[in-house]
């Protein structure tokens, strides 16, 4: 695993020796750029070599291209060794979205051969979402059906406590300067141009102007960009509280707030994405505004009420979404609650994983 992250070491470490695990650490690196990729794949390739020879494990799991890459490096010396692939998203396609990559460059297609390599190679694949099966399988060949499965992202989700979030609701509000009654608004994540932080706030305006009560809280770890966002949208400011707060504390803020937004620009790529702070906040009961062309939202918001959902994102239809926002008291917390255990419940994808590991060592 390559982390900087001095806390999230010792999370993972005190976690991983509860089960009798090991873990190593490693610096991820990219410079020079690209060839500097290439020396952090064969340096891995290198550890994981020796890793292997020590420890013999029967399967290996890389979680990303990168990684992918140093197992295929690997695996002709260990003719046993069985793969499973998790694919989490898109990754090459992501790049040319978001990143400067060109589909026409050989950066993406050598990653997409990796891609389509590691899917032949694997016994199993998993995928966040059935749109990024379906892409895969059109990749590669559609005999691979039964061996690539559909795991989102999961959260341990508790029941609903109503009296615990109420008093969330109140210490934050009032620690906030903000008022039992206020609409709050929340966002929780990465800024980014994928996540559409400009059209996130473009719809606070309207909701703001519909409600001059209404506040928004802003948890993220991109402050300063935030910032210099948020200086085209001066009389917002006032309005906006924008902190980074440890994630174990993340739940006390949703849990004041009233209604989440979780946007993502609808790009080829964001198909394979299962958004987690959608997770954030359906298991505190609160309504969404997202927008469809991600992960499996469609069908979800088909499938359940979870808030509003916004045809076109370049398109908003603000008298249709403020109708929304006046309604928002109608969802039930509860229910709520329940369809997130239902659906993301870190339970359920465990039993998902332990069933495919099943099938993978036994069968």
């Amino acid at each position: 695993i390559c982390l900087d992250d001095s806390k999230l070491h010792s999370k993972l470490q005190d976690a991983v020796r509860s089960k009798n695990m090991s873990i190593y650490f490693g610096k991820y690196f990219n410079s020079p750029p690209i060839i500097g990729s290439f020396l952090f794949i064969l340096q891995g390739a290198i550890k994981l070599f020796s890793t292997i020879k020590k420890s013999q494990p029967s399967v290996l799991m890389p979680r990303s291209l990168v990684a992918g890459a140093m197992v295929l490096l690997v695996k002709p010396f260990f003719k046993n060794l069985k793969i499973v692939f998790e694919t989490d998203g898109l990754m090459a396609d992501e790049r040319v979205d978001f990143g400067g990559w060109s589909k026409r460059g050989f950066i993406y297609k050598l990653f997409r051969s990796i891609e389509k390599k590691l899917i032949e190679t694997s016994v199993a694949v998993t995928t966040r979402t059935n749109k990024a099966k379906n892409i895969l399988l059109q990749r590669t060949n559609e005999s691979f059906e039964n061996k690539i499965y559909v795991i989102p992202n999961g959260k341990a989700i508790p029941d609903l406590d109503s009296k615990q979030k109420e008093l969330y609701r109140k210490e934050i509000r009032e620690q906030l300067g903000f008022q039992v009654t206020d609409l709050i608004c929340i966002y929780v994540g990465s800024i980014g141009k994928q996540y559409e932080p400009k059209k996130m706030f473009e719809i606070f305006s309207h909701i703001h102007k519909n409600n001059p009560t209404s506040k928004m809280i802003i948890l993220t770890p991109n402050i300063k960009e935030t910032q210099s966002i948020l200086e085209d949208y001066p009389l917002l400011n006032p309005f906006i509280h924008l902190d980074s707060v440890a994630s174990d504390d993340v739940y006390k803020y949703t849990s004041a707030s009233d209604l989440g937004l979780s946007l993502r620009t609808p790009s080829f790529s964001q198909q394979g994405i299962s958004p987690l702070k959608l997770i954030d906040y359906l298991q505190v009961g609160i309504p969404v505004i997202a927008n469809k062309g991600v992960g499996d939202l469609d069908e979800l918001f088909e499938k359940y009420d979870l808030g509003y959902i916004i045809e076109d994102i370049d398109s908003i239809n603000y008298d249709e979404l403020i109708e929304f926002t006046n309604a928002i008291k109608l969802f039930s917390p509860q229910n709520l609650n329940e369809i997130a255990q239902k659906e993301f419940s870190l339970s359920r994808m465990t039993e998902k994983y332990k069933k495919l590991y099943e099938k993978v060592l036994y069968e």
